[in-house]
C-alpha cells in the first residue's frame, strides 16, 4: 500500500512539474484617481515606447480608465517635446493632429518620465 501511495505521489509530482508556468506580464501601475469622475488610471508599463532622436523626444504609452473595477476604455497617450518647447500630448481620443501642452500634475507623464529616467522641470504651468 505504501509503494502504491509513493508511486501515485511521484506520478502527480511529475505531472505538476511538466505543466506550463502561468503567463506572467508586466502589471498595470495605478498612477492617479480622477475623483470628479470616479475613475482610476492605470499605466500599462509594458506598452511604454520612446524615441529620443533629434530634434525632439517622444514617448507613448497605453493607460486604462477604470471605474468601480470595470474597464471603461484604454487610451493611447503620446507625449512630445521639440527643442526648448514645453512638453505636449495627444491621446487616441482626440481628433486630428491636435496637441495640448502638458499641465502639472500629469501623473501619467511623471510616471513615464521616471520609468524612462528622463529629467523634467516644472516652470510656471508647464513641463520642460
Amino acid at each position: 500500500m505504501k509503494k502504491i501511495f509513493l508511486g501515485c505521489l511521484m506520478v502527480l509530482a511529475t505531472i505538476f512539474a511538466t505543466l506550463p508556468a502561468p503567463h506572467c506580464s508586466a502589471a498595470d501601475v495605478w498612477v492617479a484617481r480622477w475623483a470628479s469622475e470616479n475613475i482610476d488610471i492605470y499605466v500599462e508599463d509594458d506598452t511604454l515606447r520612446y524615441d529620443a532622436s533629434q530634434p525632439g523626444h517622444y514617448f507613448w504609452v497605453y493607460a486604462k480608465e477604470v471605474r468601480n473595477g470595470n474597464l471603461l476604455r484604454e487610451v493611447r497617450w503620446q507625449y512630445s517635446k521639440f527643442h526648448s518647447d514645453a512638453w505636449r500630448y495627444q491621446t487616441s481620443t482626440m481628433s486630428g493632429n491636435h496637441t495640448t501642452t502638458v499641465i502639472p500634475r500629469d501623473y501619467i507623464f511623471e510616471h513615464c518620465m521616471n520609468q524612462l529616467g528622463w529629467g523634467y522641470s516644472i516652470e510656471g504651468s508647464w513641463y520642460y
